[in-house]
């Protein structure tokens, strides 16, 4: 198989697939710079505006810190559609499209690619659509600008939410290592794992662990 991160930007459209139709959940999109990105096709979810910086960075002894994002239209201040972002090697941010960086919600730095050699994997994003019959149905191509592909599961009802989960590896874990409904696509420096399956119904979830 080829190398994909010899491509210059590649988008990985995550749907499931219903009885009666086809549904976008979320996107993964990786970018020439290494850079990694990921988000809910979900426009009414909503995160309450808040600001959380981790500026601090350990070789040895990391802590994990957990953050979770439940969407809430009632927040008097919000971040609508906000999508996590790893660059390449050390940052992370949690911001909406437009959101100025200096504004985003959550910024941390932990270098990856050092991690990734200290241990064999770092655990990253852990998201849950809201019910598939609230979902649109996905017409044509996201980005058409960008190299896509459709990475589906299926889904016995639509009264059930999607469940995602993306965790760094090193490269060297390989795409045949896959099955059905897990991906592993190696990116410049790093791997990355994805897995979707489903769940009972849930409030829309976006949650992601950083080590420091």
């Amino acid at each position: 198989m080829m190398d994909q991160s010899l491509e210059a930007m590649v988008l990985k459209s995550l749907c499931c697939d219903t009885p009666t139709r086809r549904v976008r959940i979320g996107w993964l999109s990786f970018q020439k710079s290494g850079d990694i990105s990921f988000g809910l096709c979900d426009n009414t979810f909503i995160a309450p505006k808040f600001e959380a910086v981790i500026g601090i960075w350990n070789v040895y002894n990391r802590v994990r810190t957990s953050f979770e994002i439940v969407s809430d239209p009632s927040a008097a201040e919000q971040v609508v559609n906000p999508h996590l972002t790893w660059h390449a090697p050390n940052y992370f941010h949690l911001k909406s499209q437009g959101q100025r960086a200096e504004d985003a919600s959550f910024q941390g730095i932990a270098d990856i690619p050092l991690m990734l050699q200290q241990e064999s994997e770092t655990k990253w994003i852990r998201a849950t659509s809201g019910p598939v019959d609230s979902l649109r149905t996905a017409i044509g191509s996201l980005r058409g600008r960008w190299d896509s592909e459709v990475l589906t599961i299926q889904v016995p009802t639509e009264s059930l939410s999607v469940q995602i989960s993306i965790d760094f590896v090193r490269r060297s874990v390989g795409p045949d290592m896959g099955h059905s409904s897990r991906w592993y696509i190696p990116w410049h420096q790093v791997g990355i794992r994805l897995t979707m399956g489903f769940t009972y119904p849930h409030f829309p979830t976006l949650a992601w662990a950083h080590y420091h």
